[in-house]
């Protein structure tokens, strides 16, 4: 497992586009700067495309759910 020295937390889920069809959407949470093109060529380097995120959001903090776990319903 490869981890980006710059990302404390990350993570990936399917999101439908406009016309049903789903697509990944990556979601970080940085411990220093980068950037979203940093993170796809160092994303794209290790996985096929098919796994590649679509775009990648940048949060302070994932949502919690009362029980400390990610609240993905919350996701932008």
């Amino acid at each position: 497992r490869a981890a980006h020295s710059a990302v404390a937390e990350a993570l990936v889920a399917a999101r439908p586009d406009s016309h049903g069809d789903n697509l990944l959407g990556g979601y970080v949470v940085a411990r220093g700067p980068v950037t979203e093109g940093e993170l796809q060529g160092f994303v794209r380097a290790r996985l096929p495309a098919h796994l590649t995120p679509a775009a990648i959001v940048f949060l302070d903090a994932f949502p919690r759910t009362p029980h400390g776990k990610v609240d993905r319903k919350a996701l932008p």
